[in-house]
């Protein structure tokens, strides 16, 4: 594993706990009150969930 790498696992992770957890002061950013404004809580949530494991993922790889 490249020590490069290393820090999208926990990226990853946060992501999907973000994803989980469902706070509002994420939510709530503008960046993501965007991707909320087109996919709505729910979707923005499964979004950032897939994407969290595709991060995850490119550190093991």
């Amino acid at each position: 594993m490249n020590n490069a790498n290393v820090i999208f696992i926990p990226l990853g992770l946060l992501m999907i706990l973000v994803s989980f957890a469902n706070p509002d002061w994420y939510f709530n950013m503008p960046k993501t009150r965007f991707l909320v404004s087109i996919l709505g809580r729910t979707g923005t949530r499964v979004f950032n969930g897939i994407l969290g494991l595709l991060v995850m993922y490119y550190g093991f790889v």
